[in-house]
């Protein structure tokens, strides 16, 4: 066999001991309208595969264990054989026309002969036999590249699982994680079927080498603030996190479906308070330092106990998810145990439904113990210097403040290893022009357009655009401290505020066809939405009536500092002319002076959560998929940064639904917090959004999730036209 397959155009396929020599590519006779006719012609065009001498291809003809490896050969470009005297198989002679193949896959570990000596090349080639050579050929430790708990979730899908041999089961089990081999429609694999010619072609188009560029280059509107995902709550920040570390659980593709990550599987007891975690053995972080139990626990002890000397920052979302640090009242979390190296115990104080979810959220990413004590816990995660270091498919190569962060491949990942070997995470402020830089070839992708761009990018040939769920919502928040001075603090000022906001006219400005006016904080696409809850009218009279009533006047007007960000968000794609059209609208009523303000994007995180502000703008992407991330988070415990807002009815209701284990139940519970935030109106909801991302056409397996999170080792660049 060729070193590299120069040209696949002369390479043969043996059909029945007859070789075929391949002419110009046709379409052979028989595969129209045939389920895998696009990839057969794919493999035909491509020279690799061919029909017989009558024009025919015959799609469901079983293969022989020969022809697969000769068309595997030609598909991975094995390299050439090391030469070899007499052949290791008695019913393998050199002179065949398969030993080539039969050798290259031998020497690379894809086959093995049978006890008795031979290797059987004109035997048909099962689908368990398959499974083993598309692994070896990917180079996947099967041993380590899935967990008890993924096994066992894939030993469910497939009914005829029992049919698996013993020796094929982790093969099996890593071709269906991968999404290089599939059951039927009915959940069946049929391990020990003969393989088709069709669906030979199938795996062989997947299995294809990818042609890429080795970097993709995504634009963003602001930096990260740092890279320790415990102590942030920006989506930048988790924008870089979740591609350098990993969590315990995870979740699949484009949804918020729980699987197994650092944790290959979990048991809970039958009061549903103890949780035992089974940890993925052999995975490294990336400063070489072994991921085991204490690993994990050092983590969880960092984050929940402020005493811990590795505690370094505000840990908003553990106090937030998890109720209340160690040492305070009503934490979910009661103790963390190390059962051995690879499990550890987690006994919490109460039912809490979302726990799996919520350790898959980006901030509860596992970080090398050993970097944090080496840096210090107050430099962790800030700079080159001092690194983020996780397990994830890619590390901090450098990080340039305000320009751009250089991330490099995993080589040692323990999953699927990233396609690309450099990403770079590109700042540019400005939406116009990070749409112009996507035009020129500058970036390969951005986020954040405007509705105009977005619209235009869908008619240009080079470009894609993506829509990533709507999970997310855009707020203006109000100080809800109850003093004098306050004029917040008066529910019939924040209604005239909401009442006053041409809430339709602002989605159709700055949203476009991507937009939807909120009247609640869940989006409709989350169970727990009030679909019966009506918003406050747009009604300027009435808005001017109820200020009036509230003491204002043409010479005693509300006068506040209404703040905005200066970098554009998924719930806000154009803060400063959204800002501009609310303080427009406010002007109407003739009885509100607002001053618009300001300022770097790290500093009005800060400032926010320290309370500084008493109208600002802010919103919310969900991390989990569970209303308790969007309403707990923000409702559960009066907070300066989430405006102070006291319900303790509110507070009751949202604690409640946490220990309910049935989703109806707990709908139904969010549903009545809807109408309570409602009536008391702490924020003014004004839009979700199914955000737009802009892309170059030679990008794909971009997979989209709607808590924003998205991990880049599926991406690929193929090179310019």
């Amino acid at each position: 066999m060729k070193k590299a397959i120069a040209s696949l155009l002369v390479l043969v396929l043996v059909l029945s001991g007859t070789v075929l020599p391949l002419t110009a590519a046709t379409t052979p006779s028989d595969i129209a309208g045939h389920w895998a006719q696009a990839d057969i012609q794919k493999l035909v065009d491509k020279g690799v595969i061919a029909g017989y001498p009558d024009g025919s291809f015959q799609p469901d003809k079983t293969i022989t264990r020969a022809e697969f490896l000769k068309i595997m050969g030609a598909v991975l470009q094995l390299p050439e054989p090391a030469p070899a005297g007499a052949s290791p198989f008695s019913d393998v002679a050199m002179t065949d026309w398969f030993f080539s193949a039969v050798m290259a896959g031998l020497q690379n570990n894809l086959v093995g002969g049978y006890p008795d000596g031979t290797f059987k090349p004109n035997n048909p080639i099962t689908r368990q036999e398959v499974a083993k050579i598309l692994v070896k050929a990917k180079g996947i430790d099967e041993t380590t590249a899935i967990g008890v708990g993924e096994l066992g979730n894939i030993k469910e899908q497939i009914k005829d699982w029992d049919q698996v041999s013993e020796w094929a089961t982790l093969f099996v089990a890593v071709t269906i994680n991968q999404g290089l081999m599939k059951g039927d429609p009915s959940g069946n694999f049929r391990p020990l079927a003969n393989l088709s010619r069709a669906e030979t072609a199938v795996i062989g188009v997947r299995m294809m080498p990818v042609v890429t560029e080795t970097t993709f280059i995504f634009a963003r509107g602001a930096d990260s603030v740092k890279l320790d995902p415990a102590d942030v709550t920006d989506g930048e920040s988790a924008r870089a996190t979740i591609n350098i570390y990993d969590t315990l659980t995870m979740f699949e593709g484009s949804t918020t479906v729980v699987k197994p990550g650092l944790a290959t599987s979990w048991t809970v007891s039958a009061d549903n308070l103890t949780w035992t975690f089974t940890l993925r053995q052999g995975v490294k972080f990336h400063d070489g330092t072994t991921f085991n139990a204490d690993a994990a626990i050092f983590n969880i002890e960092r984050w929940w106990d402020e005493a811990n000397p590795y505690h370094k920052g505000t840990f908003e979302y553990w106090s937030s998810m998890f109720n209340a640090f160690k040492a305070g009242e009503g934490g979910i979390l009661k103790s963390i145990e190390k059962v051995d190296d690879y499990n550890i115990k987690l006994t919490l104080s109460q039912t809490y439904s979302p726990l799996l979810s919520t350790l898959a959220m980006f901030c509860f990413a596992i970080a090398s113990p050993e970097a944090i004590k080496s840096q210090g816990a107050e430099n962790y995660g800030t700079s080159t210097q001092y690194p983020g270091v996780g397990t994830g498919p890619f590390k901090l190569k450098e990080w340039t403040k305000d320009d751009k962060m250089t991330l490099i491949r995993n080589e040692e990942y323990w999953g699927q290893k990233a396609y690309l070997e450099t990403v770079i995470l590109r700042v540019i402020p400005d939406n116009s022009a990070r749409y112009l830089a996507l035009k020129s070839g500058e970036i390969h992708g951005m986020e954040g357009a405007t509705a105009e761009d977005a619209a235009a990018a869908k008619n240009e040939t080079a470009l894609q655009v993506l829509l990533r769920p709507a999970m997310n919502v855009g707020t203006i928040l109000f100080d809800n401290t109850n003093t004098p001075t306050n004029p917040f603090a008066n529910v019939n000022v924040r209604k005239a505020l909401a009442m006053s906001i041409d809430k339709e006219a602002i989605v159709k400005a700055f949203y476009g066809a991507t937009g939807l006016v909120a009247n609640q904080f869940l989006p409709p696409s989350l169970w727990g939405y009030n679909k019966d809850l009506t918003d406050y009218p747009f009604d300027v009279e009435g808005a001017k009536t109820m200020l009036t009533e509230a003491g204002y006047s043409e010479s005693n007007k509300l006068t506040f500092d209404f703040w905005y960000m200066i970098n554009p968000r998924p719930y806000f794609p154009d803060p400063k002319g959204i800002a501009e059209a609310i303080a427009a609208d406010w002007s109407k009523t003739g009885l509100v002076n607002v001053t618009l303000k300001t300022e770097d994007w790290s500093t009005y995180l800060s400032d926010r959560r320290d309370g500084k502000f008493r109208c600002w703008m802010l919103g919310w992407t969900g991390d989990n998929g569970d209303p308790d991330n969007f309403l707990f988070f923000h409702y559960g415990s009066p907070r300066p940064g989430e405006g102070n807002y006291n319900n303790p009815d509110l507070i009751t209701l949202l604690t409640d639904a946490q220990k309910v284990a049935d989703q109806a139940q707990r709908a139904a519970l969010y549903e009545q917090a809807a109408v309570l935030i409602h009536n008391d109106c702490p924020r003014i909801f004004i839009a979700h959004n199914q955000v737009p991302l802009l892309f170059s056409a030679q990008v794909s397996g971009y997979v989209t999730n709607p808590t924003s999170t998205e991990i880049y080792n599926t991406v690929t660049v193929a090179p310019k036209p």
